[in-house]
């Protein structure tokens, strides 16, 4: 068993998804299958030492079940009840004409049982608040409704409303607050050629702020299929990250010199899309690899992910209900999984090595981005009840366009951060930025014109999205036996 971890991360999402009707059963599911894992090591003559780590990690998850377990109830008993709070703002959640609403981890409270959880807070229009400020304020719990389960996905289990803030706001330094420094640079970079309509546009491709989105093109983007660009996810990850190991590599450094070198990148792209739990678990899953590329130089792109998924439960233990989560994980199998297999077929070898390079990156992008779009299909349409017929044809115009806008604009921001210069040399890299952006809006505004793109799917959608994901895990599974048996036959 070469993929241990990957099991264990399907068992640890299969316990996340049920944790809210049975913490026993979560664990026991979590528990049973790492028994199993290991029986399977053990006879096939693994050490016991590299068991350890297997065990330990389900072992965490299912402490992390039995905690958000409890968590959950403690929050069901408060609603309805008021405690004084003090609390240390991390995001800003929503605002809207009428409230602003906050998500912030408690500090203080006169009910200590509530001390260090998380807590979604609405609050009057009127008082605005920045991460890393902390703040007192007099909470009314209540029940969260139908987006509990989301929020509960990101350790939020808590819903409160306030009326006001006693005090002044303090200001503390955070990871939030440093994160929030870190997008209004990547803004301010973006803005160095001038605000223009295709303002918004941008720094929703690269940090993921869409507050600046003309209204006209949300639903165009919707009706293209193409929403999820607009998220930063692992697509942005994988972009950003592989032109950044083609160049160093080009560059002739070492390869732990470029594995530390990409982990700190990926760090800093974490915290430019403030820790959206899509790119925490692409950003953790490649940390991995290339923490395994370094120690153990065989690491596997599905094992990476199984242990990825099973940390973030551990983090999150209700992550199964994360719609962002569960697209970007089954997106990220199909990249690693059926990509491969595709593109083994096809003879890059003959080609010239420049050239070779460049075609293998771009149709590596491209058939991704059509295998990813397969494979996150039944969830679309369980999650939204429709599918956009164009999408796989708006995704393939896009991508290109996508690529090179995101490689442009991170060397854009990049160069702009240097003191003296950076502002000079930037301007052409973040313009040529701007320019494709633009283009990128007319192919989607030109795709998604119509609302006839788009197909309803009726009738139970739970048992037709079920089919379809068994259908696509055998097709998978026959293929990756088929090649299995040609190498042997080799």
């Amino acid at each position: 068993m070469n993929r241990p971890y990957a099991y264990i991360g399907l068992a640890a999402l299969a316990g996340s998804f049920i944790l809210r009707d049975s913490v026993f059963l979560a664990v026991i599911s979590v528990l049973a299958v790492t028994l199993a894992v290991l029986i399977v090591l053990v006879r096939n003559k693994k050490s016991l030492w590299g068991c350890i780590p297997t065990g330990l990690v389900a072992l965490a998850v299912a402490a992390s079940f039995i905690f958000g377990g409890s968590r959950c109830e403690l929050a069901r008993e408060r609603v309805g009840t008021a405690a004084n709070i003090a609390v240390v703002v991390e995001e800003t959640d929503h605002e809207s004409p009428l409230y602003h609403r906050y998500l912030a981890k408690i500090k203080a409270s006169s009910d200590k049982e509530i001390v260090g959880m998380r807590v979604r807070i609405n609050l009057p229009a009127d008082i605005y608040l920045s991460p890393g400020e902390e703040v007192n304020l007099a909470a009314e719990f209540e029940d969260g409704g139908s987006g509990a389960e989301s929020y509960g996905s990101e350790g939020v289990y808590l819903f409160a409303t306030a009326k006001g803030i006693s005090g002044v706001p303090q200001s503390r330094v955070t990871i939030y607050s440093l994160a929030e420094s870190l997008r209004s640079k990547i803004a301010e970079a973006l803005e160095s050629i001038g605000i223009t309509e295709n303002t918004g546009v941008m720094k929703a491709l690269l940090i993921g702020d869409k507050s600046g989105l003309p209204d006209s093109l949300e639903g165009a983007v919707r009706n293209a299929g193409v929403s999820h660009i607009l998220v930063v996810s692992g697509m942005h990850l994988s972009i950003i990250c592989g032109a950044m190991l083609i160049l160093l590599e080009r560059g002739g450094l070492s390869g732990r010199t470029i594995t530390v070198i990409s982990a700190v990148m990926t760090v800093f792209i974490i915290m430019a899309s403030t820790f959206h739990i899509s790119i925490l678990r692409a950003g953790l899953s490649y940390v991995i690899y290339l923490i395994g590329r370094l120690i153990f130089r065989n690491a596997d792109g599905l094992n990476s992910l199984g242990l990825a998924t099973a940390l973030l439960c551990a983090i999150f233990p209700m992550l199964a209900y994360n719609v962002a989560f569960l697209l970007s994980a089954s997106a990220t199998f199909a990249v690693v999984w059926t990509a491969r297999l595709i593109s083994d077929k096809i003879p890059f070898y003959r080609l010239r090595k420049p050239l070779r390079v460049a075609v293998v990156y771009l149709f590596g992008v491209i058939c991704a981005s059509v295998c990813a779009g397969i494979c996150t299909l039944p969830i679309v349409a369980t999650v939204f009840g429709c599918v956009s017929l164009i999408a796989p044809i708006t995704n393939l115009a896009v991508d290109i366009l996508v690529s090179a806008a995101l490689i442009l604009g991170v060397l854009g921001v990049l160069i702009y951060c240097i003191p003296l210069v950076g502002g000079f040399f930037s301007f052409p890299f973040i313009l040529l930025f701007e320019r494709l952006t633009e283009a990128f809006v007319s192919v989607v505004e030109f795709f998604g014109r119509s609302s006839i793109t788009l197909i309803e799917i009726e009738g139970n959608k739970n048992i037709y999205c079920f089919f379809i994901s068994i259908a696509f895990i055998l097709i998978v599974w026959y293929f990756c036996k088929v090649k299995e048996g040609v190498g042997r036959a080799g």
